[in-house]
């Protein structure tokens, strides 16, 4: 059971360091494509991910239960939204989060396994993140492809 003093967090990204920050607890989080919603006439861009709780961790190597939990994001001053590699009426699809990044002052990017991608412009970096319930229970960690390879390695020697 994850600690009763849990706090949900409750983020603002208005530089680019901050939003650093967003993209290490939005990494392996499941966003559905049903959820992206885009106000062009309020400059709004906003999103539900199923986040894992990366900092619910007790880095123990017996640890077998994790947490997710539904995060809201939401941007403002949005000029554009672009879809890369996705529909937005395949309102079945489930994506993987890698990163956010801001690779330029008025652009953020969303990268997705599957090579996907949300590009979102912006007049000025303002976004909003906040936990909308309470974690729940998870046997499954997300892997990397490097923590395979040493699993690898490991059983070969």
């Amino acid at each position: 059971m994850i600690d009763a003093g849990f706090k949900p967090l409750k983020l603002l990204a208005i530089q680019p360091l901050d939003l650093e920050v967003l993209s290490s607890y939005l990494q392996d989080g499941l966003l559905s494509v049903s959820s992206l919603d885009y106000d062009s006439k309020n400059g709004r861009f906003s999103c539900l991910v199923n986040r894992f709780c990366w900092e619910t961790i007790d880095h123990k190597k017996d640890q077998n239960s994790y947490y997710r939990v539904h995060t809201g994001l939401c941007f403002s001053e949005v000029l554009e939204v672009h879809l890369r590699g996705f529909h937005q009426s395949s309102s079945r699809r489930i994506l993987n989060i890698l990163s956010l990044t801001m690779p330029s002052k008025n652009h953020v990017h969303f990268l997705f396994s599957d090579d996907h991608e949300i590009r979102i412009k912006i007049q000025d970096l303002y976004c909003q993140f906040a936990d909308l319930d309470h974690p729940w229970p998870t046997s499954k960690k997300p892997t990397h492809l490097h923590q395979h390879l040493e699993d690898l390695t490991n059983k070969i020697l």
